[in-house]
């Protein structure tokens, strides 16, 4: 909100002689509420290095993985993995009979070209599943994956700077930026989601 008349900022992108400068403003043309914005977002990311997770959140998220059956996700990926490697390796035992074949005088030029063509492009498609399943796999985390995470991403920032614009604000509404004081320019206390503060800790800057 405006420190100034209290109506909401908005955004807002202002061409300089040699770049281009994003300011937050007031909806209020006659009023002179108008901060940079890259000033009011490092304001605000040095609030959230202030803030972080509980010890205790941790057991809850041990909690929260075995309510998703993660193990048992990866177990199936794994077997997934398994299965398509075994259907491509079949396909191209078959694509290698129709060329022997072919070769062999066996089977007509049209009907190698068909075969060899269906068999490719069943072949593609259990490519496309394998890298499917891959991702699915890479999302599952090992044990030693979540300690690692716990470690690094206790701070509500580090979370923060590692998301994408959609991350990034749903963050923002779990910590919204509600006010500026008038006269330091500065980000007042954030607002900060009642469940949310249940599970975090803020150390006064």
């Amino acid at each position: 909100m405006c420190p100034f008349c209290s109506r909401r900022f908005t955004g807002s992108i202002s061409s300089g002689r040699r770049a281009k400068y994003r300011y937050y403003h007031c909806l209020s043309s006659r009023c002179k509420g108008r901060v940079r914005a890259d000033i009011l977002d490092g304001e605000y990311e040095s609030l959230l290095k202030n803030i972080t997770l509980r010890p205790e959140v941790h057991e809850l998220f041990d909690l929260v993985l075995e309510d998703e059956n993660i193990f048992t996700v990866k177990r199936e990926c794994i077997s997934e993995r398994r299965r398509l490697l075994e259907d491509i390796s079949k396909q191209d035992l078959l694509i290698s009979k129709v060329r022997s074949h072919f070769l062999q005088n066996k089977i007509e030029f049209d009907d190698f070209s068909a075969l060899k063509k269906e068999y490719k492009e069943m072949l593609e498609f259990l490519n496309y599943q394998l890298l499917a399943v891959d991702k699915r796999l890479a999302g599952c985390q090992t044990p030693n994956d979540i300690e690692d995470m716990k470690r690094r991403e206790n701070s509500i920032f580090e979370l923060y700077k590692n998301q994408d614009v959609a991350g990034k604000r749903y963050i923002i509404d779990l910590f919204t930026p509600i006010s500026i004081n008038s006269i330091t320019k500065e980000l007042n206390p954030l607002q900060i989601n009642l469940a949310i503060s249940m599970i975090t800790s803020c150390n006064d800057r």
